[in-house]
């Protein structure tokens, strides 16, 4: 943990940065499993995630998931004109639950679905046990 802070404090010295103009008035929005990997996804999310993209300049806004399928409701009824991307920060089944809101948005509206994912980018930062897809 120690290392980590290290490193989280000498990224914000060389902050802040000059966020894309694409990112004005938008938000990152990460989605994180507390229980995902050795089970300190929450910690990781407060104390390096979180604090890396303030220093940034990016807006963020952080969702813990409670139960499962807990993502793919978050994605499901995401208001995507104020989202400039979407963070799984978890491990496979976060990834699943994510992808599978995503999903269920195109049902019965494909072009909304295609409108907010081709201006919507996705980043996974793998905090799985194994992380079997991202490692593919």
């Amino acid at each position: 943990r120690a290392a980590e802070r290290r490193a989280v404090a000498a990224f914000v010295e060389r902050a802040p940065l000059s966020p894309s103009p694409w990112l004005s008035g938008k938000t990152v929005l990460v989605i994180c499993n507390p229980y995902g990997g050795h089970g300190d996804g929450e910690a990781q999310l407060r104390d390096v995630v979180v604090p890396m993209f303030r220093a940034a300049g990016v807006s963020v806004q952080s969702i813990v998931t409670k139960h499962a399928g807990h993502g793919r409701e978050v994605m499901r009824d995401c208001v995507g004109d104020k989202i400039a991307c979407v963070v799984c920060m978890g491990g496979d089944g976060l990834l699943h639950d994510i992808l599978n809101g995503l999903a269920d948005r195109a049902r019965g509206n494909v072009a909304a679905m295609t409108a907010f994912s081709s201006r919507c980018p996705f980043a996974v930062l793998p905090s799985g046990t194994s992380n079997g897809l991202a490692a593919s």
